[in-house]
C-alpha cells in the first residue's frame, strides 16, 4: 500500500541539464553515489556532481500552476488530470494508495522533454458506488480513454507498483499503441500483506480514508521512512498526506484487483522493450516477483536504484527522471 527539495530557482534547469547534474542522488537524496549495483543490471554511470535539491512545495504549487486540468467523462464517473511539458507523451500510473500530485517532481523534471500525462484513478477522491465495479480492464479503458482525449495514438508509460498491472493490461490489449514502458515495483502477481488483506476485507465496509486506518502510519513507516531525504524531513509528510486521502473503500477495491490477478501465463505476449526498476529496500516478495517479470517478458532489462525504496518518484526523482530519458527517448546521433 505503498506507495520532494530547497532553491526553486534550480529547478527549473534540471530537466535540461547536462548529464552531469542529472544525477546519482548525493545532493536531493541525501544518499552517496558510489553503491554497488547487482551483477547483471544497469545504473546510472559514474556523474561528476549532483543536483541542487528541488523545492518540492514550490514545485508542487509550479506543477499546478502550470499544467493543464483535463476531464474525461466516463459511464458514472470523471477521470480527471493534469498534462505538464512539451515533447514525446508519457503516461504515469499511480499506485495502489497514492494520487496523481505524487509524480509532480517527475513531471517537472521531465517536462521539457515530455507531454507528462497523469490522472487519478477512479474512487481516488471519493468513494465508488457499490454498484459498479472497478476491474484491471476497466482501469486500462480508463487510460485509453484518457489517451483518445489527449490525441495520443501512441505513448510511453511509467507505471508504479499497482499501476504495473494496468500497464501490462494496457500493454496486452493494445500493443500498437503503448511503445515503451518503465515499470518500478511491478509485479504479474502479487500476495497481499496482512495490512492490505485486512483493508480488503474490511475497507468496503469502512468509512473515511487511509489516514483514518490506526495501522497505516505504522505500516508506511516500516516501509518506506528510512528512505526518504534526511534534508528534508518535510517531504516525508508529503508522502503521508498524499496517500492518506485515498478512500478506504477505493483502497479495498484495488487490494482485490492485486489479489485476484495473475498475468505470468500472458508476459510472453507483450512485445513492447520494458525497463524494470529494481530498487535497493525492496524485500524478499518483491523481488521475487521482479524476477518473474525479468524471465516472463521477452524484451525487458533491469536497472538498479540505490538508497531509493519504494517510491523514487519522491525520494529519488532526478536518478528517476535520467532513467526515464535514456530509456524512452530515442537515441541521438553522434555529433558529426
Amino acid at each position: 500500500m505503498s506507495e520532494t527539495e530547497t532553491h526553486p530557482a534550480h529547478a527549473s534547469d534540471s530537466a535540461s541539464a547536462p548529464e552531469s547534474e542529472v544525477c546519482c542522488g548525493g545532493g536531493d537524496e541525501g544518499h552517496g553515489c558510489s553503491q554497488d549495483s547487482p551483477d547483471g543490471v544497469k545504473r546510472p554511470g559514474p556523474l561528476d556532481g549532483c543536483p541542487t535539491p528541488l523545492a518540492w512545495q514550490q514545485v508542487l504549487e509550479a506543477f499546478h500552476e502550470r499544467s493543464t486540468t483535463f476531464e474525461v467523462q466516463r459511464t458514472g464517473y470523471a477521470l480527471r488530470g493534469r498534462v505538464l511539458g512539451n515533447g514525446p507523451p508519457l503516461y504515469l500510473l499511480c499506485g495502489m494508495g497514492s494520487t496523481s500530485d505524487s509524480f509532480c517532481l517527475v513531471a517537472y523534471l521531465l517536462r521539457d522533454l515530455f507531454r507528462c500525462v497523469v490522472f487519478d484513478y477512479p474512487g481516488t477522491f471519493e468513494p465508488i458506488h457499490p454498484s459498479r465495479r472497478v476491474t484491471r480492464e476497466s482501469l486500462r479503458d480508463d487510460l485509453l480513454a484518457v489517451a483518445d482525449h489527449q490525441g495520443d495514438q501512441q505513448f510511453s508509460l511509467f507505471a508504479t507498483s499497482f499501476g504495473s498491472l494496468v500497464a501490462l493490461e494496457a500493454m496486452l490489449a493494445a500493443p500498437d499503441r503503448i511503445t515503451r514502458a518503465v515499470l518500478q515495483g511491478a509485479f504479474a502477481r502479487r500476495q497481499l500483506s496482512f495490512a492490505e488483506r485486512a483493508i480488503v476485507r474490511l475497507g468496503g465496509f469502512l468509512p473515511g480514508k487511509l489516514k483514518s486506518l490506526p495501522w497505516s502510519k505504522a505500516v508506511q513507516e516500516q516501509n518506506h521512512r528510512r528512505w526518504f531525504p534526511p534534508l528534508d524531513a518535510t517531504r516525508w509528510q508529503f508522502f503521508t498526506d498524499d496517500a492518506g486521502q485515498v478512500p478506504n473503500q477505493s483502497m479495498a477495491r484495488r487490494g482485490a484487483i492485486i489479489r485476484d490477478t495473475d498475468l505470468r501465463p500472458k508476459l510472453a505476449q507483450i512485445q513492447q522493450p520494458i525497463l524494470l526498476i529494481q530498487s535497493e529496500g525492496d524485500g524478499l516478495v518483491t523481488r521475487e516477483r521482479h524476477e518473474e517479470l525479468a524471465k516472463g517478458l521477452p524484451h525487458a532489462e533491469t536497472a538498479w536504484m540505490h538508497s531509493a525504496g519504494h517510491l523514487p518518484q519522491l525520494t529519488s526523482p532526478h536518478r528517476l527522471a535520467k532513467f526515464l530519458r535514456d530509456f524512452l527517448l530515442p537515441a541521438q546521433p553522434p555529433a558529426a
